[in-house]
């Protein structure tokens, strides 16, 4: 996940992500460490647990300065454009590629900073949307993967190559996956419970290959 932390003293317990390697979690860390732990079940658990706890107790602060953040840099950006289109209207002498370059490098700067923002708060949302409907998801995925239709092949790769006995989806691996993806599952989930039709087993069974990116 992104950082939702609002200060730096929060970054060194905030994690962003974990992988394992060497028979070992490593586990990515705001502050830019990334620490080493044994593979274990119970160490798994605790870090699922911590990301979850992340999402519901950092995501509300960081999308309210995001938004804040977001509409200052639109308001900011603006105001300098009208404000040097102004000033060179005033002031013919001042070269136009002056004031028109000057233009753009605010406006280029700004960008990055709404498109930033934008994307903390699009993460953001797709946790807590997995938070909220976390069991729905992951039991729809291996139950029926005709529910999988319209998703991605990030998504139905993730699915198929999902362990027996464990679930496809958690805090981690849902990283790479879109809000659109999980949507479109839960959509998929109400026209099923909607029409309450049968499948041939054989079709609702993921296939079990490696689906190229």
């Amino acid at each position: 996940m992104k950082d939702y932390t609002l200060n730096k003293a929060d970054k060194n317990k905030f994690i962003l992500r974990y992988y394992r390697a060497e028979d070992r979690i490593i586990v990515e860390y705001a502050d830019g460490t990334t620490w080493k732990y044994e593979d274990t079940e119970e160490n798994e658990a605790t870090i699922q647990e911590k990301m979850k706890e992340q999402v519901a107790k950092d995501s509300k602060a960081k999308v309210q300065s995001c938004v804040k953040g977001r509409n200052l840099s639109v308001a900011l950006t603006g105001a300098t454009v009208v404000g040097l289109g102004v000033l060179g209207y005033v002031n013919p002498e001042i070269p136009l590629y002056l004031t028109g370059g000057i233009a753009g490098l605010t406006t280029a700067i700004g960008a990055v900073k709404i498109a930033k923002n934008q994307t903390i708060i699009n993460d953001i949302y797709k946790h807590r949307f997995f938070h909220k409907n976390a069991d729905k998801l992951n039991q729809t995925a291996i139950a029926n993967a005709v529910l999988l239709t319209g998703t991605s092949k990030k998504m139905q790769r993730l699915v198929s190559q999902t362990e027996e006995g464990k679930m496809p989806f958690d805090y981690n691996t849902i990283e790479k996956l879109s809000l659109k993806d999980l949507k479109t599952i839960m959509e998929n989930l109400e026209k099923d419970e909607y029409f309450g039709l049968s499948y041939k087993e054989e079709d609702k069974q993921p296939i079990k290959q490696n689906i190229k990116k």
